[in-house]
């Protein structure tokens, strides 16, 4: 058997099938079990071609091996790829921001901000992330009250303006927080991508790589074992 023609033919059949089927994870948004069960058969016929049509145990392990990885990297690429484009959570921000109590509480962390700065208390409301607030009942009282009276003091033309930048700050702030937590997001998002399905499936496609490469050699075993007949010493008369 010919092993390193049979790594090369899998390595080729299980990247071609990685590639498959993250691209249309990707761009469906959803993971065909199916495709996954192919890329199986596609990597059990990859190691027997790269063999030159020769079938065994070793042909067979050498598959699921390489269907194992090329699954296991499919999975991976398609959670890099989301995280790459971001463009979903980017347009849903943005989105967002047409909400003008959002809008204003952007203004209002900004008069937090000159509290501060002149020392002047700023009362939160009771159980009020700061942080996190972004509605006028989670702001204190006269902080939302300068900053709705400044939102309203701008005219149209200085309203888009303002909402326009806070689209590029949003836009902006969202690209550094992906490429900092991009590493964090991608671990959890590989694990999180794992369901029962795909252990059905990853199974079918295990299974089908050993059978595609592997299986008919016992079967050719068998018909190339000669009839067992008796010695002639053995065979006694009646």
């Amino acid at each position: 058997m010919n092993r390193l023609g049979a790594l090369a033919g899998g390595v080729i059949a299980g990247s071609i099938g990685a590639l498959v089927w993250a691209g249309i994870a990707y761009f469906t948004g959803y993971e065909v079990g199916w495709v996954a069960w192919g890329v199986g058969g596609l990597v059990g016929f990859g190691v027997v071609l790269g063999s030159s049509g020769n079938r065994s145990r070793t042909a067979g392990i050498i598959a699921v091996v390489i269907t194992v990885m090329a699954l296991m990297a499919a999975k991976y690429t398609t959670v890099q790829l989301v995280l790459a484009d971001g463009s979903e959570i980017t347009e849903a921000l943005v989105s967002s921001l047409q909400d003008d109590e959002l809008v204003v509480s952007y203004i209002a962390d900004d008069v937090v901000v000159e509290f501060m700065s002149d020392d002047i208390p700023v009362h939160w409301p009771v159980g009020v992330d700061p942080s996190q607030a972004t509605t006028q009942v989670e702001y204190p009282a006269d902080v939302w009250t300068i900053a709705q009276s400044r939102w309203d003091g701008m005219v149209l033309t200085e309203r888009e303006e303002y909402r326009s930048a806070l689209e590029e700050m949003v836009t902006a702030n969202l690209a550094l927080a992906l490429d900092e937590l991009r590493g964090e997001l991608a671990q959890v998002g590989f694990i999180g991508s794992f369901g029962f399905l795909d252990i059905i499936f990853f199974g079918l496609a295990i299974a089908t790589a050993y059978k595609v490469a592997a299986v008919a050699a016992t079967e050719q075993q068998v018909m190339q074992q000669p009839d067992q007949q008796p010695a002639l010493g053995d065979v006694r008369a009646g």
